[in-house]
C-alpha cells in the first residue's frame, strides 16, 4: 500500500511539472511599463491605444521593449520629449527581481535622465512622477543588484531631451533600446543580475527644415548667377550682330 501511495505521489509530482513548464515564458526582455512624454502630455501605459499624435510607435516592440520611439514636434519655441521604460529580463520563470541600472558616457545638453525602481510596485522612488513633470534629477538608485525585501522587481528608465525650435524647421528625436552595447555616446543601460543579459537605451536628435521655399540667401545666389548668365548673353548677342 505505501509503495502505491508512493507512486502516486511521483506521478502527481511528475503532472505538476508538466504544467509548471507549459506556462513557463520563453527567456527574453519583457516591457512591464511604458510611457512616452511631449511637452507634458503623457500617454497612458501600458500600452496603446492611446497614443501621442506626434510620436510614431511603429518601429517599437511592445512585447519585448525593444525598438525605436520617434518624436515629431514643429511648434516653434522651446519643447522637450522623452520615454519611460520598465523592462525587465524573463528567465522563463516570471523572474524580475535581479536587475539594476547604470550610466554610459556623458549626459549631453539638454538631456535629463534618472533610474529608479519601477512606478507600479509600493518600492517605487520618485521616477513617474518626475518623468511626468520634466523634473527627472539625474539619479540612479538601482546602481547596484539587491535582493527582496530591500528591493523589489524591475528598474524603469526614463530621459527626456529638451530643445528650442526654431521658424521653418521640426526636430526629429529617436530612442532606441537594444541589446547591443552602443560603441560610443550618452546611454542608459538595465542589467540582469543572474544572466548578464542588458537592454540600453539611446537618443539621437535632427533638426530638419520644414520650408520648401529657398532662404533669402539662396535666393540672392540664385539673381545674381541668373544675371551673370543674361550678361553673357546678351554680349554674345551683341557681338553676333556687329558682325
Amino acid at each position: 500500500m505505501k509503495r502505491s501511495v508512493t507512486l502516486a505521489f511521483v506521478v502527481l509530482l511528475l503532472m505538476g511539472l508538466g504544467t509548471t513548464s507549459a506556462f513557463a515564458q520563453a527567456p527574453g526582455w519583457t516591457l512591464g511599463d511604458w510611457s512616452t512624454n511631449v511637452n507634458g502630455s503623457t500617454s497612458n501605459p501600458p500600452g496603446p491605444p492611446d497614443p501621442i499624435p506626434s510620436v510614431n510607435y511603429s518601429g517599437f516592440n511592445f512585447t519585448t521593449g525593444q525598438g525605436s520611439l520617434v518624436f515629431t514636434v514643429n511648434n516653434v519655441g522651446s519643447n522637450y520629449v522623452g520615454v519611460y521604460l520598465n523592462p525587465y529580463f524573463d528567465s522563463g520563470f516570471g523572474d524580475l527581481s535581479t536587475s539594476y541600472g547604470s550610466v554610459g558616457g556623458t549626459t549631453p545638453p539638454g538631456v535629463t535622465y534618472q533610474l529608479d525602481w519601477a512606478a507600479q510596485f509600493a518600492q517605487s522612488g520618485t521616477i513617474w512622477p518626475n518623468f511626468a513633470g520634466n523634473t527627472l534629477d539625474g539619479s540612479n538608485t538601482v546602481g547596484t543588484y539587491s535582493a527582496p525585501p530591500n528591493a523589489c522587481c524591475s528598474v524603469a528608465l526614463a530621459e527626456i531631451l529638451g530643445f528650442t525650435v526654431g521658424a521653418g524647421t521640426q526636430e526629429v528625436v529617436t530612442f532606441t533600446t537594444s541589446t547591443t552595447q552602443p560603441t560610443g555616446g550618452f546611454y542608459l543601460q538595465v542589467t540582469d543580475n543572474d544572466s548578464n543579459n542588458s537592454l540600453y537605451l539611446t537618443e539621437t536628435a535632427t533638426n530638419n527644415s520644414t520650408s520648401s521655399t529657398p532662404e533669402p540667401g539662396s535666393m540672392l545666389l540664385m539673381a545674381s548667377g541668373l544675371g551673370v548668365l543674361l550678361a553673357k548673353g546678351r554680349r554674345f548677342f551683341e557681338r553676333r550682330n556687329a558682325a
